[in-house]
């Protein structure tokens, strides 16, 4: 089922999904910005046909679902404010900056009947569902142990990641990629601990985390001031999983070895699959569309603790 699409912003991540929107089968029919020119010209690279207020996007009743890649302070209002105007929201991660506003927003989408799904991209690669299906199907027997990294060197400035105010750091952007991973290949865990590099304006430059489970313990770190990396690996009683390449990026090739055998998985769009999954979703159970809400809230927990732990210098149990 294609929808009929708005995006909030002329954002640079829109650039990745409005020609995945067009692969799925849905259209962008208008882009909202608060800057005239520069939507006009965002509209004119895409083939966008109008540029709008935020205000006449969300009243726009020719407009299914909404696209959300404000930073990250805006994705609540601009959230809640889509779904009462009965769109389907897509929203960028994280969806929310704390698990507590995430529960608040998916009351609002079961009220209002609609969907709201985080935009973790990167699960619906082909490379992904294979590692997942091989981790769950015991093909490394049972884990013992998960580490994963992604980082890359962001220049200090005025992007939003680098303010508070606007749900800046390292955790919040890149950190919770293998954070959301572990939890779809091992679950919630127990409890986390984590140390993090700051800003003098608290900003996190660096965290790295550690996730408890009852038989397992994952780590993971993420950094904006050290040379692009991602990788994930998997150890288990009878075999070790490995991912290397743009995994969480998606902009290249994966490398999946599964002990002494090698898949290189070539590039593919995996923001397609998303938007294709959301518009599914929108045909679906209520029940389902709740459990898509949930996930994100679930994932707000973790990150919750996590930046608690770096800040106390503690354990935190969930």
């Amino acid at each position: 089922m294609g929808l009929r699409w708005g995006v909030l912003g002329a954002a640079r991540i829109a650039q990745k999904l409005i020609p995945a929107i067009a692969q799925a089968g849905g259209q962008v029919t208008a882009v909202a910005s608060r800057d005239r020119p520069r939507g006009q010209a965002f509209a004119t690279t895409y083939g966008i046909g109008r540029v709008v207020s935020y205000e006449e996007l969300l009243a726009d009743p020719e407009i299914d679902a909404v696209y959300n890649p404000l930073p990250n302070d805006l994705h609540l209002p601009w959230s809640i404010s889509a779904l009462q105007a009965g769109k389907h929201v897509l929203c960028e991660k994280p969806m929310t900056l704390s698990a507590e506003q995430a529960a608040e927003l998916a009351r609002v989408a079961a009220h209002a009947n609609r969907v709201v799904f985080e935009a973790f991209a990167y699960q619906f690669a082909p490379v992904m569902a294979e590692a997942v299906r091989l981790v769950r199907s015991g093909a490394i027997g049972e884990v013992r142990s998960c580490r994963g990294t992604f980082s890359f060197v962001l220049p200090e400035g005025e992007d939003f990641r680098w303010q508070p105010a606007h749900g800046g750091g390292a955790l919040f952007d890149i950190g919770c990629y293998p954070v959301h991973l572990t939890r779809l290949m091992l679950g919630e865990p127990l409890a986390v601990s984590a140390q993090g590099r700051w800003t003098s304006s608290n900003v996190d430059i660096a965290l790295h985390g550690t996730l408890r489970y009852a038989q397992a313990l994952a780590s993971f770190q993420c950094s904006f001031d050290e040379v692009h990396h991602e990788a994930f690996e998997v150890v288990g009683t009878a075999g070790r999983l490995t991912l290397d390449g743009h995994l969480f990026s998606n902009v290249g090739e994966v490398r999946l070895r599964l002990n002494e055998q090698e898949q290189l998985f070539p590039y593919e769009n995996a923001y397609a699959r998303m938007v294709s999954h959301v518009q599914e979703l929108v045909t679906r159970s209520l029940e389902d569309q709740r459990t898509s809400a949930a996930a994100a809230v679930a994932q707000g927990r973790v990150i919750d603790a996590l930046l608690q732990s770096a800040r106390e210098q503690r354990a935190v149990r969930l």
